[in-house]
């Protein structure tokens, strides 16, 4: 008798256990199954209303050293100003093994342009060390810039 509820108390614990994994790891970090079109439209029209342009395939491979092509989707919106950081990106990768190659490009960017503003432009550096990379399965989100917790807000709404 003790040794069965000693193994229902066992198998409740691993199924509690496995619930909140699933809780706390998967479900925030799950995916859409929204084609890229329909995610990127909302942020593209944002985007447009803060007179940000949208950027080439060739000036988002300059800038980020991916090409467009090895990508499902991409979307690049950033300021007309040279001396501007706000920049809003959507990525769609084909796989969940570029995830980690993508975001440490995007990553290495971001410390790249820190680098460069730090020194001279310091409200611009801090918009870049309060940049945000966001990942929703294989979707990759980055906002930098003023209006960076309301682009995300899009993203999210557009899953």
């Amino acid at each position: 008798m003790v040794k069965e509820r000693l193994l229902d108390v066992c198998k409740y614990s691993l199924l509690l256990l496995v619930l909140l994994y699933l809780i706390f790891f998967v479900i925030p970090t799950g995916g859409s199954a929204r084609a890229f079109a329909e995610v990127s439209e909302p942020i593209a029209m944002r985007a447009r209303k803060e007179r940000l342009e949208l950027v080439s395939p060739q000036g988002f491979q300059q800038a980020y050293g991916i090409h467009q092509d090895d990508l499902e989707g991409v979307m690049l919106y950033a300021s007309e100003f040279r001396f501007s950081v706000e920049e809003v990106l959507l990525i769609q990768v084909y796989t969940l093994n570029q995830v980690d190659e993508v975001r440490n490009m995007i990553e290495h960017r971001i410390t790249k342009r820190l680098q460069e503003f730090g020194n001279y432009l310091p409200e611009q550096a801090a918009f870049l060390e309060e940049a945000r990379i966001i990942v929703r399965g294989t979707y990759i989100f980055l906002a930098i810039g003023p209006n960076a917790e309301e682009f995300i807000t899009i993203f999210l709404k557009s899953l």
